[in-house]
């Protein structure tokens, strides 16, 4: 199954991120479980359009490389959202794992930094088994 023939699915994926996230965010701000669930790949919004009936896609720069993280983080502060750093680090960091490594000691830093906060662990989590459960589609 491809995205391109499920109308929403990248609205479904972060739908169903933030459900599996919120069940986890007891302790946390709501609004950081909701930042971080609902808007982790806000950059991939401009993937898919309509044309009559039909849902054609693009892959834009921003998805051809392992950084739409970053794109999305600057989407969002373009739009005057104030990030703290647990929500920049859980957006940007949400597709390395704990055992990633990077040759740039600032990434790494920064990465190392993001694994030791909880709501790093909760996107993450329910980024990978909110993914899990529809194989095949490219968010």
């Amino acid at each position: 199954m491809d995205i391109t023939t499920t109308p929403g699915g990248l609205a479904e994926h972060s739908i169903g991120t933030y459900r599996l996230a919120k069940t986890h965010g007891a302790g946390l701000p709501a609004d950081s479980v909701i930042i971080g669930a609902l808007l982790h790949d806000i950059c991939k919004s401009d993937r898919f359009w309509f044309k009559g009936r039909s849902i054609h896609q693009h892959t834009p720069k921003c998805e051809m490389d392992s950084k739409h993280s970053v794109r999305s983080i600057q989407i969002l502060r373009s739009c005057g959202l104030k990030l703290s750093e647990a929500e920049r680090r859980a957006i940007r960091w949400h597709m390395k794992g704990p055992k990633y490594h990077s040759r740039d000691k600032e990434n790494e830093l920064d990465h190392s930094k993001a694994v030791k906060d909880r709501l790093w662990h909760i996107v993450f989590d329910s980024d990978k088994k909110d993914a899990a459960v529809h194989p095949g589609q490219k968010y």
